[in-house]
């Protein structure tokens, strides 16, 4: 079974059950945000004339106090903050396109409109094109070299096993990987370093790389940066104001709570936690995440600040999702346990190996999960039938399992006793958030996509270490091939739990990625002196392979008082 080329660019092969149509780089059409049901017409209305002898200010006292006892229950049943939260995550969707279903091309721009762009955008429009391409060969390759079928039906399980719950069978179903080696997996951040930059050559193989050396920047220009596009980033005295709560007057989870006699502190928090949670607000929560929320409240806490629903609607519909696994065989499937399989040597989430499998396999199949994307699905390829006719997107949910795509679900189950409950939390983050990490689109402020947020990084970079990013350049290192990696991951990767838990506190809180920015060039500042006395691109890597105990959240605040001191504040 062959991929076929995308449309433009020819037919490969025979048509058959498991063919992919072609590559999309833009948003898909359907999906868009309708109106309310408009309330009916004469409830609620306040009555003319007289009304039988009861004179009009008795009527309209009446009604006021009715008025005022709804509100009173809807607050006090939580209601109120429901519905408050639904009409913000509406907001937040309708204000970006409605993400990757969304009709129109706002989808491009996430939230933001896409409006960071400041030129070459029919050139970033070709990088993802081919890279759309080389994502649809690789998967070719692999299932060739491989032997696993692009997508087949399978038997569904036996009646002995039928009893249980199938994201209890999901999660025992493991397919025999030799290897975890970047060849096992479509694309890695060294193939998004090698798109963002396509001047640059392939680091590693000759055939991981899908560009060619195509000359200079997108403005015509020679920049020092890795990414060529001129994006609009935020201004020093920009991210000094987005990140006000972050100053050293403010105490944090993720530092105070780490010293010696932090225990008030935590104390306070959760007090603090208490009552917000009480309240129910997305708002609120979100503002209560920026200063880090303490562990034992971090999952409820997320739920509201993302708008994630517990319901039985929600159980039920993710043991659907679990049942279409079991039904189906593909090539995703290879994918994510060779993802998860890496995970076993990890000290910390090996013992999650079956939870993370199920979610992220689960995960595939959900077909909603476009739809609520904040931005088109990057790269999306599609399927093609026997008549020739599209099929919807592969994998089911259009997210191409890449290396590294477990890693974000690694951490969340430290919070999570439940598959189920894990799963909702992560798709929320994911759709909010982490598409963003391997999306070529140009999503702008306030959450930025990879390429926004990589020129970010270099913006910064170069701003406050100026002498760091001559001094890599020199060894042939640039400053982003170091710092990608960690950003595509969320430094799931890199950090201890509990400092990766308080990052995503303040991605959640802030509503942003650029806390993922400011972290990379903290490290770059802490590991300054190492840096620059290697001579030698392994001597700058050995500089920081040892990062994983140092807290993410003091380099945070250590460069934002930085830039207040450059600043004059």
């Amino acid at each position: 079974m062959a991929l076929g080329r995308p449309w433009g660019w020819g037919r490969g092969g025979a048509g058959g059950r498991g063919r992919l149509l072609g590559v999309s780089a833009g948003p898909a059409g359907g999906g868009r945000l309708g109106g309310g049901t408009p309330p009916r017409g004469g409830r609620g209305r306040r009555r003319g004339g007289g009304g039988g002898g009861r004179s009009a200010g008795g009527g309209a006292a009446s009604v006021e106090a009715l008025r005022e006892e709804a509100r009173e229950w809807l607050e006090r049943n939580g209601v109120a903050a429901r519905i408050r939260n639904r009409v913000g995550a509406l907001r937040d969707r309708q204000g970006g396109g409605a993400g990757a279903g969304g009709a129109g091309g706002a989808g491009e721009g996430g939230r933001t409109g896409g409006g960071a762009l400041l030129g070459g955008g029919e050139r970033l429009a070709t990088l993802r094109s081919r890279f759309s391409i080389f994502v649809q060969d690789r998967v070719n390759l692999l299932v060739s070299e491989h032997q696993v079928p692009l997508e087949r039906v399978v038997h569904s399980p036996a009646k002995t096993t039928r009893g249980r719950p199938a994201s209890e069978r999901v999660g025992e179903r493991d397919w025999e990987v030799e290897s975890t080696s970047p060849e096992n997996f479509v694309y890695s951040s060294q193939q998004l370093l090698e798109a963002l930059s396509p001047t640059r050559q392939s680091l590693e193989h000759s055939h991981t790389s899908f560009l060619s050396q195509v000359g200079e920047g997108a403005d015509g220009t020679e920049a020092w940066g890795e990414v060529p596009f001129r994006f609009q980033t935020p201004e020093p005295s920009t991210l000094r104001d987005i990140f006000s709560e972050m100053n050293v007057q403010h105490l944090q989870v993720g530092v105070d709570d780490c010293t010696g006699g932090g225990e008030w502190f935590v104390d306070k928090r959760e007090k603090r936690a208490t009552e917000v949670l009480s309240d129910g607000s997305m708002p609120l929560c979100r503002q209560f995440c920026r200063q880090g929320v303490p562990n034992a409240y971090r999952r409820e806490m997320w739920k509201a600040a993302l708008g994630v629903e517990a319901t039985e609607r929600a159980s039920a519909s993710f043991e659907t999702l679990c049942g279409a696994v079991e039904t189906s065989e593909s090539l995703a499937d290879f994918l994510v346990n060779c993802d998860v399989k890496a995970l076993v040597c990890n000290q910390h989430y090996f013992v999650f190996e079956e939870m993370i499998r199920v979610v992220v396999r689960a995960f595939l199949q959900d077909v909603a999960v476009p739809s609520k994307a904040c931005i088109p699905i990057f790269p999306r390829i599609l399927r093609q039938g026997h008549s020739g006719d599209s099929q919807g997107l592969y994998p089911p949910n259009g997210v191409v399992p890449f290396k590294g795509l477990a890693m974000y679900v690694a951490p969340l189950c430290l919070l999570h006793q439940s598959p189920a409950e894990c799963y909702f939390t992560f798709r929320a983050l994911y759709c909010r958030h982490f598409c963003r990490l391997h999306s070529l689109h140009p999503g702008g402020m306030p959450s930025p996509s990879l390429p926004v947020l990589s020129k970010t990084f270099e913006d910064l970079a170069q701003h406050m270490e100026p002498e760091i990013c001559l001094h890599l350049l020199d060894v042939g290192l640039p400053p982003l091939s170091l710092a990608l990696p960690w950003m595509v991951s969320a430094f799931a990767d890199v950090f201890e739990p509990q400092d990766v838990l308080a990052i995503w506190d303040r991605v959640v809180g802030y509503d942003s990625l650029l806390p993922l920015a400011i972290v990379a060039v903290g490290i770059l500042r802490f590991r300054r002196a190492r840096i620059l006395k290697a001579d030698l691109p392994q001597d700058v890597r050995a500089a920081l392979s040892d990062i994983s105990r140092l807290k993410p959240i003091v380099m945070m605040q250590e460069l934002l008082c930085a830039l207040g001191r450059d600043l004059g504040v």
